[in-house]
């Protein structure tokens, strides 16, 4: 194997450790009154012959294990909760080899709810119980049941995320944006584009997100009015999001961001003219870096004309 191959091997192995040891270290600390409920509807799942390695799920085991996440979820410190949904974007995740620390059986129910969280796409079945987790007081357990029910496929996902879009609670409706961005389905875009004109300011920094996961070129209009938001992580996220969809019709709007007030708008402005690689961000982005009081926005600017060729 060659060294740059022997590398690329010890990132996947690494990556999907720290998915593993993401998932596992909010299992780990879920409050105490939680553990009968993480474990005991897994006991019938250690003992079923479906639940061996490649057998699918069967409608009871797979609402089982939603609900067991969910309750592993619920009570996450935020800061472990942005770990966790970092492991769950992290797809190199579920093939990985992990060491092997405790005696057989020892931690089969956490095992079993770390696969099947770390597995794509999740059958139907999960959608009822990560749909009431959408709903829950709790915020980690709203995020991370957004982020799985964004990933399954069932078209009746699409039906379920747009009537939460109309709930009373703010945090459902912004749990909801995410989801639809996780989804990256192109019949998502026309509902996240009226949840721009919101006047909810964090539903609009969601769909500035959700649309940039998308990557459709319909959302560009609409981003690059954004750009003129006066939210500062709204402006950010649109530049962001115009990166993702790498349109070069975004290239003046995004020129002209490199001027904002606002140092993260200028530095994802900056990455996002990088992504497009179009020679005309050149000046602009020449003049960013020799005169922005930012080092970070001055090197990302000149990461940005390195990819320019």
């Amino acid at each position: 194997m060659s060294s740059a191959n022997r590398r690329v091997a010890r990132l996947g192995v690494g990556a999907a450790l720290l998915a593993g040891a993401a998932l596992a270290g909010a299992l780990a600390v879920a409050p105490p009154s939680l553990s009968n409920e993480v474990s005991e509807p897994l006991e019938e799942l250690r003992e079923s012959p479906a639940a061996s390695e490649g057998a699918p799920l069967t409608a009871q085991q797979e609402a089982g294990l939603a609900n067991s996440f969910r309750a592993a979820m619920r009570g996450t410190d935020p800061l472990a909760c942005d770990f966790v949904l970092r492991g769950l974007d992290n797809y190199w995740g579920h093939g990985g080899v992990s060491p092997v620390l405790h005696a057989p059986g020892e931690q089969e129910s956490r095992r079993r709810v770390l696969d099947w969280a770390l597995v794509r796409p999740h059958g139907e079945d999960a959608i009822g119980p990560l749909r009431e987790g959408l709903s829950s007081s709790d915020a980690c357990e709203r995020r991370t049941s957004a982020r799985l029910l964004g990933e399954i496929r069932h078209p009746s996902v699409l039906g379920v995320l747009q009537e939460a879009l109309g709930a009373a609670d703010l945090s459902t409706r912004e749990a909801a944006v995410m989801a639809l961005g996780y989804s990256e389905r192109a019949d998502a875009v026309e509902p996240l584009r009226t949840v721009l004109r919101s006047d909810q300011v964090r539903m609009r920094r969601a769909a500035t997100w959700a649309l940039g996961k998308i990557e459709r070129p319909e959302a560009i209009t609409d981003l690059v009015g954004a750009l003129r938001d006066s939210d500062v992580p709204v402006r950010a996220n649109a530049a962001w999001a115009l990166g993702q969809i790498e349109s070069r019709s975004s290239v003046d709007p995004l020129a002209g961001a490199l001027a904002d007030d606002a140092r993260d708008v200028r530095f994802n402005a900056a990455w996002a003219l990088g992504q497009i690689e179009d020679p005309t961000a050149i000046p602009p982005l020449v003049t960013l870096l020799a005169s922005d009081s930012d080092n970070g926005v001055r090197k990302v600017a000149a990461w940005a004309l390195g990819q320019i060729e």
